[in-house]
């Protein structure tokens, strides 16, 4: 395949997805996650897949998962509509 074809394959790949930055205490992980997330978890499952956590420990019920504005000033308690 020719190298033109290759990176219009991987560029087509990446609109399928988004790049996020995960963050456990201090340490920072980068990841992608499909671009429609219908659930907290796949959140859930993007942290274990990270940070190497069992879904168990995610599920207690002193565990939050924040979403961080872009500005980088606020952050909100992500919770599962459903």
């Amino acid at each position: 395949m020719p190298l033109q074809e290759a990176f219009l394959d991987d560029r087509n790949h990446l609109d399928d997805v988004n790049v996020v930055f995960l963050q456990r205490n201090d340490e920072v992980k980068r990841t992608m996650l499909p671009s429609e997330i219908r659930t907290m978890r796949q959140v859930q499952a993007a942290f274990c897949r990270a940070f190497n956590l069992s879904m168990a420990y995610l599920q207690q019920a002193y565990v939050r998962i924040y979403i961080q504005e872009p500005r980088g000033q606020l952050f909100y308690e992500l919770d599962d509509p459903m």
